[in-house]
């Protein structure tokens, strides 16, 4: 009796499995094999729309309508495109990103677009078409139809608006309709106030991005209109952008508003520059909880400013806040600088930041003399990104994070016989060994990085 065999790319699941891990042009001649095939991988190869980069043929109207139902991201949708995604095939979408511009046409695919996918939404990015940039667009969420205008979009938790320009009400209305936003990023819009003056207070918004300028004045006309923390009453995290727009800023007014109208805010984020992160941290904020810096304004002032801080600051790091200033990184790491501080410098804060938990400078190497040199205070540390001098590689880095994980395990099973066998453990004086030990002072340490992989574990406290 015959038995007929069967492959293994005929099972179902082996083939929704692969197609996981599948490039998109490999998934355009998967999706040629067969009719199975062709249904498996078209979700692949229809997953992302990015429109600076698809081939035009797939924008035509008709593939639009036949597979339009696969796409979940839209990037870089420019104004001039064909308004093909403006189908109710596109009716699944995840993250989209448009710029718009002043023509009413172009209003309408933009809204036709966000009608058609408002039960499914995430991620919503609108700014202003390059080809506008002269003039001032005005945008909104208004006319949708009832049902939307009622439900709103119910899974939207990111929302970016740049360079636009929005009338208080509709912006009211736009927050009203997005219930579980959490991140709001808004910068070079305009937001007029009319006469109704009716300011809508998100109740759930808990991170804002924006500017220090657009915070104070987002009306021109209207300079002692409230400004934009006012619909926030529950913002507990800022992240203040780098702006080329300069004005005059009084610092402790606008601390006092930030206070007045978002009392739970404790997190800052400063990418912007220097002098501004001196003032936010001294005259603007206090007791704040986490704090992330700007890798080019580190510098002796801002670690004075930041250590003020010390008797609440439970988080702390530091980011690159331009592509750009990604060239600089290779230089950095070789000085062992993050920019204007040196690592003895840079050593204060763990060592002054007695409630530290989380300590994240992942550019900057520090030097185990200079570490050996005064304890670091914060023995409640959680997790920790850093470099080490001299732990130049892979293996280098990964003997040392082996050797912290034994002693943590040695000094587990000790614990019970009340005696610690670290020091027998660690006798060796190589760089890797002086590392782990540091690393084994912190019984609450369970995420380490030294420069490549993540290494968690649990912790011992």
């Amino acid at each position: 009796m015959s038995q007929s065999t069967q492959s293994p790319f005929d099972l179902p699941e082996l083939l929704t499995h692969l197609s996981r891990f599948v490039l998109q042009k490999d998934a355009v001649a998967c999706a040629q094999v067969c009719k199975a095939w062709s249904e498996e991988f078209l979700s692949v190869v229809w997953h992302t729309v990015d429109s600076r980069l698809i081939e035009k043929h797939m924008l035509d109207p008709a593939a639009i309508a036949k597979n339009g139902h696969h796409i979940r991201v839209v990037e870089n949708l420019e104004a001039h495109l064909p308004s093909s995604l403006w189908s109710p095939s596109v009716c699944k979408l995840q993250s989209l990103d448009m710029s718009i511009g002043d023509t009413p046409s172009m209003q309408d695919i933009a809204k036709g677009i966000l009608q058609n996918n408002y039960a499914s939404l995430t991620d919503v990015s609108v700014s202003r078409s390059h080809v506008d940039i002269s003039s001032i667009i005005v945008f909104s969420f208004d006319g949708m139809p009832p049902a939307i205008d009622t439900v709103g979009f119910t899974n939207l938790v990111r929302l970016t608006i740049t360079g636009v320009g929005i009338m208080r009400e509709p912006f009211s209305s736009m927050l009203r309709m997005c219930p579980v936003l959490q991140h709001l990023t808004i910068r070079d819009t305009w937001l007029y106030l009319s006469d109704e003056g009716y300011i809508y207070q998100h109740q759930g918004l808990n991170h804002l991005s924006t500017t220090i300028q657009q915070i104070i004045l987002s009306d021109p006309d209207a300079p002692d209109a409230p400004s934009l923390l006012a619909h926030f009453p529950n913002l507990k995290r800022l992240s203040l952008l780098h702006s080329t727009v300069s004005m005059e800023v009084d610092f402790e007014d606008f601390g006092n508003e930030v206070s007045r109208c978002c009392p739970l805010l404790k997190s800052l984020d400063v990418l912007c520059e220097n002098g501004m992160t001196l003032k936010l941290l001294n005259e603007s904020f206090q007791a704040l909880t986490e704090i992330c810096l700007s890798y080019p304004g580190i510098s002796q002032p801002v670690i004075d400013a930041v250590i003020s801080h010390r008797g609440s600051l439970e988080r702390l790091s530091a980011a690159m806040p331009l592509p750009e200033l990604e060239l600089i990184r290779s230089a950095l790491e070789e000085m062992g600088l993050a920019v204007g501080a040196t690592d003895g410098q840079i050593q204060l804060l763990p060592r002054m930041c007695h409630r530290l938990k989380h300590f994240n400078l992942e550019l900057h190497k520090m030097d185990i003399k200079n570490v050996e040199a005064e304890k670091w205070t914060c023995a409640d540390l959680e997790t920790l990104h850093v470099k080490f001098r001299g732990l130049d590689t892979t293996e280098r880095i990964d003997r040392a994070l082996r050797m912290w994980v034994d002693g943590r395990e040695k000094a587990h099973q000790s614990a019970g016989e009340h005696q610690d066998d670290t020091t027998t453990i660690l006798q060796d004086g190589s760089l890797e060994a002086r590392v782990a030990r540091h690393l084994l002072q912190f019984k609450r340490l369970r995420e380490v990085c030294l420069g490549s992989r993540v290494w968690k574990v649990d912790s011992l406290a």
